[in-house]
Parts: structure tokens; C-alpha cells; sequence
């Protein structure tokens, strides 16, 4: 591939695809985020309707404790998978960059631009947050549909823990070890 004859045109293309693929993967973030709670919330909202509010325990509302935290970890992992996508597009715009070194040698006057580890680490934040209200979403409607602060705290921790998981996943195969 690296043999192929490269006009300024195409590499122009090309990095504007890149750059079109990290704002579509973070506006799907906020998208998905923003399913996620509601999502939970409506599972709340059926758990309060069809149990009295006597029986608002673990023993009579785990199924939709078990929605929600199945919610709260499938939004975490579409996360990891979007700011994946994003890594890579990240990746390409840099190949892309050695190829028109004009426009490299400009990026890299930038301070965010220097190193490649940055390619992982910038936007990890704003995933991070997302996970995090996710996580708080998931600990409300735990404590509103079972009224159990371990619980609460156990299914938040969770969220949290698969979405740690799920990222430094994310991380490892977009940057290998051994590979660019």
C-alpha cells in the first residue's frame, strides 16, 4: 500500500473522512449516553408501575435491576467501541500526515499533536464522564427500584469496573504493544 502513487488531492480526501469518523463516533457517545439513561429511567419507571411501593426491594424488582445494569454495561462497551473508532481514525490521520509532510510538520507545531501515545489518551475524559453518569443513572434507579445503598453502590461500582475494562480493551487493540 505504501507504494502507491499519492496526490495531494487524495491525502486531502482522505484526512477529512478521518476527521469526519471522530465527530460522527462522538456524537454517537453523546447519542448513546443519553439512550442509556433514558433507557434506564423508563426501566424505573416500569419497575415503580408494576410493583407497589411496598414491595420496592431486590426480591421483587432484580429484573429490572438486571435491565438497567444490562443497559448500563452495553452503553459502556458501545463507548469503548466508538472512542476505539475514533483511535483509529486518529491513526490514520496521522499515516496520512507522513504522506503529506507539509501538513505534518503544521500539526505537529500543535502541543496535543507531538506524541503518538496522545492518539489513546485524548478524549479518554470525556468517556470516562459518560461512563461516570451512566454509573450514577444506574445507582438511582438501583436505590429507587430496590431502596438498598449496598446494592446501589455495587451495581455503580460495576458500571464503572466494565467500563475500565471495556476502554483500556479498546486501548490495547487500537495501539498493540509492538505495533503503530
Amino acid at each position: 500500500m505504501s507504494n502507491v502513487p499519492w496526490n495531494r488531492e487524495d491525502i486531502h480526501l482522505m484526512f477529512q473522512i478521518a476527521h469526519h469518523d471522530i465527530w460522527w463516533a462522538k456524537g454517537q457517545m453523546w447519542s448513546a449516553s443519553n439512550w442509556a439513561i433514558a433507557l434506564i429511567g423508563v426501566v424505573v419507571g416500569l419497575g415503580r408501575l408494576l410493583n407497589c411501593p411496598d414491595q420496592m426491594e431486590f426480591k421483587h424488582t432484580w429484573p429490572f435491576l438486571i435491565i438497567a445494569l444490562f443497559i448500563a454495561i452495553s452503553a459502556a462497551l458501545y463507548l469503548a467501541r466508538l472512542h476505539y473508532d475514533v483511535m483509529n481514525a486518529r491513526r490514520n490521520s496521522r499515516y496520512l500526515r507522513r504522506k503529506a509532510r507539509s501538513l505534518d510538520k503544521l500539526i505537529k507545531t500543535f502541543p496535543t499533536h507531538k506524541r503518538k501515545n496522545d492518539d489513546a489518551s485524548r478524549g479518554i475524559f470525556f468517556v470516562c464522564t459518560l461512563i461516570f453518569f451512566i454509573a450514577i443513572a444506574l445507582g438511582i434507579a438501583t436505590y429507587v427500584l430496590a431502596t438498598d445503598l449496598r446494592l446501589t453502590f455495587a451495581f455503580s461500582i460495576i458500571e464503572l469496573l466494565a467500563g475500565a475494562v471495556f476502554l483500556c480493551i479498546a486501548k490495547k487493540r487500537a495501539f498493540p504493544l509492538h505495533g503503530d
